[in-house]
């Protein structure tokens, strides 16, 4: 059984709620002074942080907010990253990942590196939720 949309947006909150909790994770995002967009596919997801409010705002689902950056992927690509078995840089170069404008990947993909404790929630959170199967397509 794969994991729904409504499934992953759970996982997604709480994972951002992570985010607006850490002051220093905030401030990092706060200084790209950018609105960016996560869109996942396969089943469609889409997470929007507007980094120009403070504290950042993060909207889920559609929005009639214009992003400055899209990142899009699928989810069983988001899935392999955020269990660290990928590495951003490599899923971007491997046409993976996504990030539009073009211009604008090299600047995203360096703050990966900052998030990365965040990350490591994201197994915790899919074992708390029983989310564990869903999330691996099984």
């Amino acid at each position: 059984m794969q994991a729904t949309a409504d499934q992953m947006y759970e996982v997604m909150r709480e994972l951002f709620d992570a985010f607006l909790e850490d002051e220093k994770m905030v401030a990092t995002a706060r200084k790209t002074n950018a609105v960016l967009c996560y869109r996942f596919t396969n089943p469609t997801v889409r997470v929007i942080i507007n980094n120009r409010a403070d504290p950042p705002v993060v909207i889920y689902g559609d929005s009639d907010v214009s992003p400055d950056v899209t990142i899009s992927m699928p989810w069983d690509v988001a899935h392999e990253f955020l269990m660290g078995r990928a590495n951003a840089a490599d899923l971007f170069l491997k046409k993976k990942l996504t990030v539009q404008p073009m211009s604008q990947a090299m600047k995203y993909l360096k703050l990966v590196p900052m998030f990365m404790s965040l990350l490591k929630r994201y197994p915790e959170i899919i074992e708390q939720k029983g989310l564990t199967e869903a999330m691996e397509g099984r």
